[in-house]
Order: structure tokens, then sequence, then C-alpha cells
């Protein structure tokens, strides 16, 4: 295989393995395509094993687990946390019975609900961007599920039986948090058989509010060819999709399916095939993970992710590197470690992020700005403050319009203290957040300020 290769040979190196009856070609496509599968199915059982300590966002199935409280410097657990806003989540067995979902109405403050299914595609969205505003009752079903939807309720039907469902409530600030807490403690989840009960109760005992992704479980311990008797596994209560069977009939060729154990084979052959087909695998997931997205002025992002169809790689990658990604359209994580010179950015150098009248993140819910140290964490400061944007108490403009961002280790002055993002004194890196991006965003098209080392 090409040691370096852009997108456009990854995409023609995929279509290969899509027409070869090679063995190994056939496990490292499969391995490509049940990547997602296995990882989600992984996460579930951990965040939902009664086995597991208490943590970020963990608790039983098909009940809510609520982040509580901002985060500050001293927390670890999670990579990137945020603070903008709090998180709810919960693990959907819909297998057996639907769920009723309720959600109260929040028509003053942004938030949404993203349903993930058991391949990682976001299948749908409510919230402030779908103009759901005045809350609602929802008959969430599985892909096989039929019956009547009860009056005054609303469908949502996933793809497939296992399902993530994703909360996040914007939150102002501390002072905001027991508002958020109030509207948290109104979500329910109930099943079919109890539509009038009470909120099912929650986990109030976790303080984070970004979704754990240090606390994962490797995808791939070193079980060998047995990764693909998880697979099939897994794939009996997620059938893959009719678009799929293409793909999923050539992977029986090899023994790889539904309830299928094909690590079991007498055949040497086939069994180095699959052995192999997750090196080859994970070297294309690598590859592609290199050459995901964009690059604007030093920010990358990547306007791709969310609902993945029949591009397997790409759907891998995001899932390899960001589990539970939002679609573009409803949010976008611009990420840079550099500045306007291409070097890396680092506390011993003083930068401005300059943003003219015209070219404010254009965004019709809020946009921010959070700075991270060497190992993805908040940056311990004297003002508590880890994150900047036009909600920050005290921003302020220029008198044109304009605002300046300062960036830098020390404090630069009374004056600009109100818009100073404080740094780490070594290398950092800096994520901005943009909730509904405008058109201009979503075609790649608007120009993200650089940031600017000054003397």
């Amino acid at each position: 295989m090409v040691i370096n290769m852009s997108s456009d040979q990854l995409n023609e190196e995929m279509k290969k393995l899509a027409t070869s009856d090679n063995p190994v070609d056939i496990a490292t496509l499969a391995y490509i395509w049940g990547y997602p599968l296995v990882i989600k199915k992984r996460t579930f059982d951990y965040a939902t094993s009664p086995n597991i300590p208490p943590g970020p966002l963990r608790g039983p199935v098909n009940t809510f687990a609520h982040a509580r409280d901002l985060l500050n410097a001293s927390y670890t657990d999670v990579v990137r946390p945020n603070q903008d806003t709090l998180y709810s989540v919960t693990y959907l067995d819909l297998k057996n019975k639907p769920l009723i979902l309720q959600i109260p109405p929040m028509p003053d403050r942004y938030y949404v609900l993203q349903f993930t299914d058991a391949y990682t595609n976001s299948f749908k969205y409510i919230g402030t961007r779908t103009k759901v505003t005045s809350g609602g009752t929802y008959y969430i079903t599985g892909p096989n599920w039929t019956g009547t939807v009860p009056s005054r309720m609303l469908q949502i039907k996933s793809p497939t039986n296992l399902a993530a469902l994703i909360v996040r409530i914007l939150v102002n600030g501390p002072a905001d948090v027991p508002n958020v807490n109030a509207l948290q403690d109104r979500l329910s989840l109930s099943p079919v058989s109890a539509p009038e009960a009470s909120p099912i109760p929650v986990n109030t005992s976790v303080k984070s509010n970004e979704i754990p992704v240090s606390t994962q479980p490797a995808f791939m311990p070193k079980t060998g060819a047995k990764i693909f008797d998880e697979l099939g596994n897994d794939m009996i209560d997620n059938p893959p999709f009719k678009d799929d069977a293409g793909v999923v009939a050539k992977f029986k060729m090899i023994g790889i399916g539904q309830g299928l154990t094909p690590s079991a084979t007498k055949n040497e052959t086939i069994l180095k095939a699959l052995e192999q087909g997750i090196i080859e695998g994970e070297k294309m997931i690598h590859k592609k993970i290199a050459n995901l997205g964009s690059v604007v002025n030093g920010w990358s992002f990547n306007l791709d992710t969310g609902n993945y169809g029949s591009d397997y790689l790409l759907r891998s990658a995001v899932a390899k590197t960001a589990l539970g990604a939002n679609s573009p359209e409803e949010a976008l994580y611009p990420l840079t470690f550099v500045d306007n010179s291409g070097s890396n950015l680092t506390g011993s150098e003083k930068y401005v992020i300059h943003f003219d009248k015209d070219k404010i993140p254009p965004v019709d819910a809020f946009w921010s700005i959070t700075i991270y140290n060497s190992k993805y964490g908040f940056v311990d400061n004297p003002i508590n403050r880890y994150a900047i944007s036009d909600r920050t108490p005290g921003f302020k403009f220029n008198s044109d319009g304009s605002f300046d961002i300062y960036v830098q280790e020390n404090n630069p002055g009374k004056e600009k203290e109100s818009n100073w993002l404080p740094a780490p004194p070594d290398n950092f890196s800096l994520l901005l957040r943009l909730y509904i991006p405008k058109e201009i965003i979503l075609k790649g098209e608007y120009q993200y300020p650089p940031v600017q080392r000054v003397s």
C-alpha cells in the first residue's frame, strides 16, 4: 500500500477493495465497515454496565445521566471539555419495546437532542435549529416495530435497535447552572407501559460537561480475528442497511456476517486473511484521519460528519477520532495548533485574534473559543477563564464593531483583560465552537481569522 495517500487515492483504494475477491481485501473492507458498529456497541456496554464504577455520563440503559456542573482546570477525566453546554446522555435499547420521551419547553435558550444509530450516523435532531421550542412528547421505536403511535405523540424511528441520545443545553456561566439543571430534571424517558410515570431517577452526582472520550473502552484489544466474531454478534440486533447488501454479501465469502464466528475457521488462509485485514484496515483508517477536512488560516475543520452513507472509511475515521460528532449544520468545531506563521502556539509568545465587523462568526446560535493545554484540558489561570465569546461578562467590541481576543500567559492589562484568554506557559491549542453555523460556513467559504503572533 502507498504510505502517504490523498483523499482521492484513499477513495480509489476503497473502490478496489469493494470489487476484489481477495480474502485479505475482503477482511480489510469488513474491518473498516464494521469498526463504528463495534466501537459503538462496546461504548454502549461500558457506559451502561453495573460493574463499571460511576463516572462521567454513565448509567443504566434507557436512563438519562446528566452533567450537572461546569468544569474547572482541576478536572482531567475528559479531553476538550466545554464551557458552553451541559450534557445529558442516554443509551437506548429499542429491541423489545418503544420508549416515551418528554422534552420541556425551551424557547429562550439553545438546546439540541442528537440521536445516533449503532453505525454512528446522526439520524434525528430536535431542538432550536429544528424549531422545536415548545417541548413535546415522542415515541421512540426500533427499526422493526409495528403498531400505532399514541395520539399527541410524534414517532422517532431508529434505524437500529441500539441508539444513543445526546442532549446539549446552553449554559450562560455558573449562575445559570441551576436553571439548566431544572430543565435536565424535566427530561423524561419511560417505557411504553408507564406513559404517565414521573421522570426516571437520574444520576445527579456527575460533574462533567463533555462526552467522555478519554474513558471509552479501547476498540481493539488483542483478540485477533475474534474481532470479526464480535462484529457478527453485534449485527444480529443491528442488521446492516439495505444499501449495504452488496458488501455484506461479500463478507460472507470469508465467513463474516450476522451471528457468524469466522475466527473458528480451520482454513489457515482465511484465518491469516482476517488477521491481516485488521492490520490493513487500521492503516487505512489512520491515513483517512490524516486527510480529514480542510484548513483555513491554520484552522482545520470537517464538513462531512454526521451521516456517512456508503463512505465507510470516513465513518470509521470519525468514529475513531470524534465518536458522537454533530452534523455540521448543527455545530462545527474548527481547531488550530498554529499561529499565522505556521509555528506551534505556545505561552512564551503573545497572540491576537482579530474579527472584523463583517467577519464575526456567522452563526444562528452561539460561538466560543476554548483554549486547551498540551493534554487537551483546561488551562489553570487567575481569572478562571477557559473560554471566551461575546457572552463573556464584560466582553468589549472595538469602536468600529470589530473585536480582538488576546491569547497569552500574562494579563494584558486592565483595558484588555475583558477579552483575555489565558494561556499555559507551554504549547496549547484553540477550538472554535460554531453552533448552527450559517451557509457561508457550511459551504467552506468563511475565512477564519489567523492567530497572529505579536511582539
